[in-house]
């Protein structure tokens, strides 16, 4: 399964309907006969939900309408009160009903949603730098078309709505592709905004068996079961013989999961994020029939730690807190003082990269770490008896500023010292930042406006300036303070004038 850092789409749910028979005599071919009806229930349920920083994700459903099959183009919209359903809890089998109606006898090959509004919302531990709540109102969660035109699945193969017969159809939402995240909810931007995309498959369950099984964490005791505990969230897939995916569901809160699919042989795939992955091969599914895989013990992997850096901005305020990139970051087992040796080999410290992130793995997770944050010109930042998980995920640490700016501004008085009115600025003077020993510590050229801005740490420094055509210039004695902007003023240059050659 991919790192959370990788991930920008979410598995959210799926729709059941059910058809049953009722009174009356039925049709052999399916097609409808006049005068007769079945009876129509339309539930609701989840597919895969793995990650952990969805709150909630909920949608409302407005119309619901089903074709019939005989090539008429006939729909039929069924009775339905607009409804807003939040699909997270609905995992592991659950189901919510939404319609139990009846219809005119027949055969149906396609079903049609028209969803008015949606809202997704972040949990506390995602990243969030503007909203946590997205939805259509407020235009964050885009529905390109489902609002319009609806959401059409085709049934295949197709359900018989039959008197004295029952049939059952899932339409399955595979919102691990349906629901993309535009920015990453781990780190700095953050998400910026949701687009709804449906990708729905159609499952007759009246002609198919299912596949059940419940998944079971070891905790790190792989020979001992009695501390084995339940998995939610699971990713559960079923694939083909030829490999090709076919279904994916989930696990509830219990660690079970189940997958409708026709008769066949398949393999049934599943992984977690921070647990090794297991593959079951060769699993039959009879038409009306359950195959039981029983319990699937999942192995914990190593633990993580995995984090973010931001820089305070010399402000108090968290409003224009930057990541910071390049921070050093080391860590140790906790109470001790070097460096841990990181297996299989990898660097300790890390650095920062450009979105402030950081990240140690292959850490035992039966440990805690204190971790150590160093850049010039900030305070250093600590974080102590942080556990590695298998998310990772540990606090924000915020930096504050400790270096200082200086500023110059540098003029000529072009061969008329007694005359200011006609300086002007220079720019590409070289601008030198010299510590109290006579050592350069920076040095920048001044801008088209004849400005220099220097940020360095904390001290007394003198400046050195430079250019072309003039007599150099100093200033003494110039103190920085911390998070302060130091003006040097304005220096003028001396220009050398040439005597003509006589």
């Amino acid at each position: 399964m991919k790192n959370l850092l990788q991930l920008i789409l979410i598995t959210i749910a799926a729709f059941i309907f059910s058809a049953c028979g009722s009174s009356g005599g039925g049709s052999g071919s399916g097609d409808s006969v006049q005068g007769e009806s079945g009876t129509l229930r339309v539930q609701i349920t989840d597919a895969p939900f793995p990650f952990s920083y969805v709150k909630s994700a909920s949608v409302i459903i407005k119309e619901v309408w089903i074709r019939h099959s005989d090539g008429s183009g006939f729909e039929r919209q069924l009775p339905f009160t607009p409804s807003e359903v939040n699909l997270v809890p609905l995992v592991g089998g659950v189901t919510q009903l939404l319609i139990d109606t009846e219809i005119p006898a027949g055969t149906y090959d396609q079903a049609r949603l028209i969803v008015e509004a949606g809202t997704v919302e972040l949990k506390n531990s995602a990243f969030v730098q503007g909203d946590r709540i997205f939805n259509t109102a407020k235009g964050n969660l885009k529905f390109p078309s489902a609002s319009q035109s609806g959401i059409k699945v085709n049934i295949d193969p197709p359900i018989n709505v039959a008197t004295q017969l029952s049939g059952d159809l899932t339409l399955d939402f595979d919102l691990t592709k349906s629901f993309v995240f535009n920015g990453p909810p781990t780190h700095s931007p953050g998400v910026k905004r949701v687009l709804f995309k449906p990708v729905v498959r159609a499952v007759n369950t009246s002609e198919n068996g299912r596949i059940t099984l419940r998944v079971l964490s070891d905790n790190y005791t792989p020979g001992n079961f009695t501390d084995d505990t339940p998995l939610s969230g699971v990713t559960v897939t079923a694939l083909d013989q030829t490999g090709a995916e076919q279904a994916v569901t989930s696990s509830n809160s219990d660690g079970n999961a189940w997958i409708q699919l026709a008769d066949g042989t398949y393999d049934i795939r599943v992984e977690a994020d921070g647990f090794n992955s297991v593959l079951i091969e060769d699993k039959k599914v009879f038409v009306g029939n359950e195959t039981s895989i029983g319990d699937v013990i999942l192995a914990k992997t190593p633990g993580r730690i995995s984090g973010i850096v931001m820089g305070d901005a010399a402000t108090p305020g968290a409003d224009d807190d930057i990541v910071l990139k390049g921070v050093s970051v080391t860590l140790v087992a906790a109470g001790d003082s070097q460096p841990l040796a990181i297996s299989p080999p990898g660097e300790n410290p890390v650095l920062t990269d450009t979105q402030g992130a950081y990240q140690f793995d292959d850490l035992s997770a039966s440990k805690t770490y204190d971790i150590t944050f160093e850049k010039q010109g900030y305070q250093n930042g600590y974080l102590a008896g942080t556990a590695a998980t298998t998310s990772g995920f540990a606090p924000t640490v915020t930096l504050v500023q400790t270096f200082g700016t200086l500023t110059i501004k540098v003029f000529s008085n072009n061969g008329t010292p007694l005359d200011p009115a006609d300086d002007t600025v220079i720019s590409g003077a070289t601008v030198s930042v010299l510590n109290q020993s006579g050592i350069e510590q920076k040095t920048v050229s001044t801008n088209a406006s004849g400005e220099a801005q220097i940020i360095i740490d904390p001290g007394m420094y003198d400046i050195a300036i430079e250019v072309a055509g003039h007599n150099p210039g100093d200033v003494q004695d110039v103190e920085v303070f911390t998070s302060q902007e130091t003006d040097s003023g304005n220096v003028t240059l001396e220009m050398i004038i040439v005597p003509p050659v006589q």
